[in-house]
C-alpha cells in the first residue's frame, strides 16, 4: 500500500474537500515528476502544500533542504510525528500567508507545489506580487493551465493568462490522470514549469493595470482605460500602436498589452 494511504488509514484521517485535498499516490509518476525537475544536492526547496509528503520525502533525499508548508493542522502533526529526515522543515501555515520575500533568497531555490485547485489562481498572483525569481514547478488543474497558455481572440483568454505569459515562460511538462491521486479528483491535471522572464516591470502596478483592462471585456479598451488614465496618454497609445478605437482587450496579444502599459506609465 502507498505510504499516503497507510498514513490516512493509520491515523483515521478525514479528507477535507473544502481544502481541495487530493494526494499523489502513484509512485512511478512521483519518480517521473522529480526527474523532470532535474534537482541536485545544491538545491533548496520551498514546497507549497505538503500533503502526506509523497513528493517531500523523495525530494529530500536529493536536495540540501526542504521547507514545506501545510495548512491542515492534523496532517502537520502527523508529518512531524512520522518524520525521520533531518533536512525537512514542516510549517503549519496557509500558503497565501507566506512572505516569500523572507525566503526567496535561499541559494539555488526551487519552488514546488501540488496546488489546491480552488485557490491556484490566487497563489499564482501571490508568486507574481512577491517577485519570486526562481524556477517554479506546479501541479495544476489542466483547465487552469489551458487558461494560462491561452491566446488572444479566445474565450479563455483571461487576466491570469496575460499576467503569467507576461512574466514567465510557462511549459507543460506532463499531463496527469485523476487515477494518480487519492481520492481521485473529477478533473485532469498538468505539471508545469514556470521560468521568470527577464522583464523589468512593477508587478503590483502591472497587476492593477491588467485588472483595469479586463474589468469589462464587452467594452472597448478605450472605455476601460478612460476611467483611470489621462486622455492624452490613451490617444498616444492608439496613435503609436496603430490600434482601432473599437478594439477590445481580448483581441490584444501579450506583447501589445505590455507596450500599452509602458506607454501609460511613461514619465
Amino acid at each position: 500500500m502507498n505510504k499516503v494511504k497507510q498514513l490516512i488509514y493509520k491515523y483515521d484521517f478525514n479528507i477535507k474537500k473544502s481544502l481541495g485535498q487530493n494526494f499523489l499516490v502513484d509512485n512511478n509518476l512521483i519518480k517521473k515528476l522529480i526527474s523532470l525537475m532535474d534537482l541536485n544536492n545544491n538545491n533548496n526547496i520551498i514546497e507549497l502544500g505538503t500533503g502526506f509528503g509523497s513528493i517531500t520525502y523523495p525530494i529530500a533525499e536529493i536536495v540540501n533542504k526542504v521547507i514545506t508548508f501545510e495548512i491542515d493542522k492534523h496532517i502537520y502533526e502527523i508529518l512531524v510525528k512520522e518524520n525521520d529526515s533531518n533536512n525537512i522543515t514542516f510549517i503549519n501555515k496557509d500558503i497565501l500567508e507566506i512572505d516569500f520575500n523572507e525566503i526567496k533568497n535561499l541559494d539555488n531555490l526551487v519552488i514546488v507545489g501540488n496546488l489546491p485547485y480552488y485557490i491556484s489562481s490566487e497563489i499564482l498572483k501571490k508568486l507574481i506580487l512577491d517577485d519570486v525569481d526562481v524556477n517554479i514547478y506546479l501541479m495544476l488543474q489542466k483547465e487552469v493551465v489551458l487558461k494560462l497558455l491561452e491566446n488572444n481572440y479566445n474565450a479563455n483568454y483571461k487576466a491570469i493568462s496575460v499576467l503569467i505569459q507576461s512574466l514567465f515562460d510557462c511549459k507543460v511538462l506532463l499531463d496527469v490522470s485523476p487515477a494518480c491521486f487519492f481520492p481521485k479528483p473529477n478533473v485532469d491535471s498538468s505539471f508545469v514549469r514556470l521560468y521568470r522572464k527577464n522583464i523589468k516591470i512593477n508587478r503590483k502596478e502591472y497587476l492593477n493595470f491588467i485588472k483595469i483592462i479586463f474589468e469589462n471585456r464587452r467594452k472597448t479598451l478605450n472605455n476601460n482605460l478612460k476611467k483611470y488614465y489621462d486622455k492624452d496618454k490613451i490617444d498616444k497609445i492608439y496613435y503609436d500602436l496603430g490600434l482601432s478605437c473599437y478594439i477590445r482587450v481580448e483581441q490584444l496579444d501579450v506583447k501589445t498589452i505590455i507596450k500599452i502599459y509602458e506607454v501609460l506609465n511613461e514619465d
